[in-house]
């Protein structure tokens, strides 16, 4: 099953965002979301538009509260093929969490993003 919230949860999943956000913004706090394409969506591109569709929330979220967003997303589904080491946990089957490769590519391709002028 998919990590991505269904139609029926995306009101809590934004709700939840949007307090997280606005905890922040209070703690003076800046507060930046990342996108990333679940496994699904990287080995079964049946699963693409789903993620695509939640990606486009996220996106209209980021922009309704001013926050900064990226999406590694494309970049996780052009390099995935190419990866040497898998980019998620092996154990459980289908566990949604990368692995110690994955986090080094989400930080190297993050960590210039993140760097302020």
């Amino acid at each position: 099953s998919s990590p991505l919230p269904t139609q029926k949860l995306w009101p809590t999943y934004a709700a939840t965002l949007t307090r997280f956000i606005a905890e922040a913004r209070a703690a003076h706090v800046p507060f930046t979301l990342v996108i990333m394409p679940d496994r699904d969506a990287l080995n079964a591109p049946a699963k693409f538009a789903a993620s695509l569709q939640f990606a486009r929330k996220v996106r209209r979220l980021a922009a309704e509260q001013g926050v900064v967003l990226h999406d590694a997303g494309e970049h996780f589904r052009a390099m995935a093929p190419r990866a040497r080491t898998p980019l998620f946990l092996a154990e459980p089957p289908g566990d949604i969490h990368l692995s110690p490769a994955g986090h080094a590519e989400l930080g190297r391709w993050l960590a210039p993003r993140l760097v302020q002028p």
